[in-house]
């Protein structure tokens, strides 16, 4: 239970920040759009860190 609600509050933030980021236009919105894909970036470098980590 705690994980689902700490996994359901990151994904309320980063939604925050990025509504955020784009409703404030200029260079904002261009990070912004960066944001999820740099997201996915991450955790495609960092998972299979994790998973050495645990054998």
């Amino acid at each position: 239970m705690a994980g689902t609600c700490g996994l359901l509050g990151t994904a309320i933030v980063f939604h925050g920040v990025y509504n955020l980021l784009i409703a404030y236009g200029g260079r904002a919105q261009y990070i912004a759009y960066a944001l999820p894909v740099c997201a996915v970036l991450a955790g495609k470098f960092l998972v299979p860190l994790l998973k050495t980590a645990e054998s």
